[in-house]
């Protein structure tokens, strides 16, 4: 269990180590003096086709296909520099003068859908020094007025880049940060809880924490820097949120005993089934995830109900622990409440995907869920130490320190799992152990017994191992190739060990143990008979013991 808790602290220090490394190439310390990069905003300044002055942002009206924007912009002030847009579901072609310099023009449609979503694009102006025409001629992938560009610079490339990268950095890295620690989680799930009954549970949770760090991190701009196929992001998206609600009713389920629960089980189903065909609909160009993205909003705000409805009567019928129960619950809460709150944003104030409560949530939800896995995790091997001493209590005999009745019949298990090799069983019994506790009471008969442990011990525990399987029975087997040699070494240091403590102890009545030897094949499914030939040798030599008195 401790190497299990180190794996998962070493884990969680490269988590870090990683977030760190994301966060160096992500966010600048400000640094006060000049500033190299000299940006111009060219969201600004354009003229339609109707001369009127524009902006490039959100630039097409509900309905409007197809749009032609222009300015005049003079080579000596672009001095190096590009234009760098950020736009959003829209396809289209900047001109110099009468010169196509670059074209966007994504292939959609089948798994992508009709729309790509943000994109990030840097254009290179070529050198020139007079006054010339700048156009953008931009075709909308989109009906409903979203289409547009986002943002518009004249700067230098690799500044563009870094900003970028420093507005959705720490958004990034704790997305990263959580899909790791949710990744962490689920293998603990599997690892940790596999013989606890709770791995579906810890799976869960791993998995929310998963999907909803892919949810949300598709739709920062730094994976545009980074990832060139932003549809796919899209993709990313859209099927991370119609998903998301499997694993959450799984875990509410499975932590209120709920499993057969019918509801749960129809909305899980149909979850599954709002995945399957607005994938399918969306390949055989029936729509766009956009269109069918309401489907998934009503599953998510019927299963919130459906989870708060569930987690009250549980918990009014205690079939829950009610101090876990503030970890998960508030989690939960905190998470389906920042994700309705966006949702309803996302219908009042037509936004397009920015989360900005549920990262908020994620970080809360990540944060309750590191001290309830921390907790658990300490819970865990409070239980494991206490079994571990159980177990090692029930291995040792209590009164002569060394192996119990217990030990010795995992001892004869692990011998019947055996199908080749020899060894030997040998039985040894105290003599007049009844006339010592009679006469000189118990306490007396204990230490004879105590002195007859360390004495077989002395003689045999370098070539085997040695039981207390009764009040003065003891068992030795010895398993090495030369265990007959092994035998007849541990009988002379038996017989000088027993004399030493006669001698050195000088008892009331002097310890006297007899022992019978019988050989075991491990090719034989029971070693009872050998027991049986070993505790028969033992009592002629105890007749012959006594006839020597």
């Amino acid at each position: 269990m401790m190497r299990k808790l180190q794996l998962i602290l070493v884990s969680f220090a490269g988590v870090m180590i990683v977030v760190i490394l994301i966060l160096v190439k992500t966010v600048e310390l400000p640094v006060k003096g000049n500033n190299t990069s000299i940006s111009e905003n060219y969201l600004i300044g354009w003229t339609d086709e109707e001369g009127e002055q524009v902006s490039l942002y959100q630039s097409f009206e509900k309905g409007t296909e197809k749009h032609t924007f222009t300015r005049m912009i003079n080579g000596n002030t672009v001095n190096g520099r590009e234009m760098c847009l950020i736009t959003h579901n829209m396809s289209f072609k900047v001109l110099l003068g009468d010169k196509v310099i670059y074209s966007y023009a994504p292939e959609l449609g089948g798994l992508y859908g009709k729309r790509y979503g943000e994109a990030l694009h840097i254009v290179n102006l070529p050198a020139f020094s007079d006054n010339r025409q700048l156009s953008i001629e931009a075709v909308s992938l989109s009906d409903d007025g979203t289409s547009g560009c986002d943002e518009a610079y004249l700067m230098h490339a690799n500044d563009f880049i870094d900003d970028v990268r420093q507005k959705s950095g720490i958004k990034f890295a704790l997305c990263v940060m959580t899909f790791l620690f949710g990744l962490l989680l689920f293998v603990v799930g599997i690892v940790e809880d596999k013989f606890q009954g709770k791995m579906i549970e810890t799976m869960c949770l791993g998995a929310i924490t998963m999907i909803v760090s892919a949810w949300v991190g598709s739709q920062t701009m730094i994976l545009r820097t980074i990832v060139q196929n932003s549809a796919m992001l899209r993709v990313v998206e859209y099927t991370s949120l119609m998903v998301l609600p499997i694993p959450v009713l799984m875990f509410v389920a499975a932590y209120t005993r709920n499993c057969d629960d019918k509801r749960v089980m129809s909305l899980i189903i149909a979850s599954a089934l709002n995945t399957i065909f607005t994938v399918s609909l969306v390949c055989m160009g029936l729509g766009d995830y956009y269109d069918y993205l309401f489907i998934t909003h009503i599953i998510i705000a019927t299963g919130v109900c459906l989870i708060i409805h569930i987690v009250v009567i549980s918990m009014l019928r205690n079939k829950i622990d009610r101090r876990k129960s503030i970890y998960l619950v508030s989690a939960l809460t905190v998470l389906m409440l920042s994700g309705i709150l966006d949702m309803v944003m996302y219908y009042v104030e037509n936004t397009n995907g920015t989360a900005y409560l549920t990262v908020i949530g994620l970080i809360v939800f990540a944060s309750i869920l590191a001290v309830y896995e921390y907790q658990h995790i300490i819970e865990i091997q409070i239980m494991s130490s206490k079994a571990e001493l159980m177990q090692t209590l029930a291995m040792k005999d209590p009164l002569t320190d060394i192996g119990s009745r217990t030990a010795f019949v995992a001892h004869e298990k692990s011998l019947m799992e055996k199908k080749t090799g020899k060894c030997l069983f040998v039985h040894f019994d105290v003599n007049n152990l009844k006339h010592v506790n009679d006469v000189y009471g118990h306490a007396e008969g204990d230490r004879i017994i105590i002195g007859a442990a360390n004495v077989i011990k002395a003689g045999f525990s370098d070539y085997g191992k040695v039981y207390r399987v009764g009040g003065d029975e003891f068992f030795a087997i010895l398993e090495q190739a030369t265990c007959q040699e092994d035998y007849n070494l541990g009988i002379a240091k038996f017989t000088r060990a027993q004399l030493e403590y006669n001698t050195k102890e000088d008892p009331p009545v002097h310890l006297s143990i007899a022992y019978g030897m019988a050989e075991y094949n491990c090719s034989e499914q029971n070693p009872e008979s050998a027991e049986r030939l070993a505790d028969s040798r033992m009592y002629e030599k105890k007749r012959e013991m006594k006839a020597q008195q």
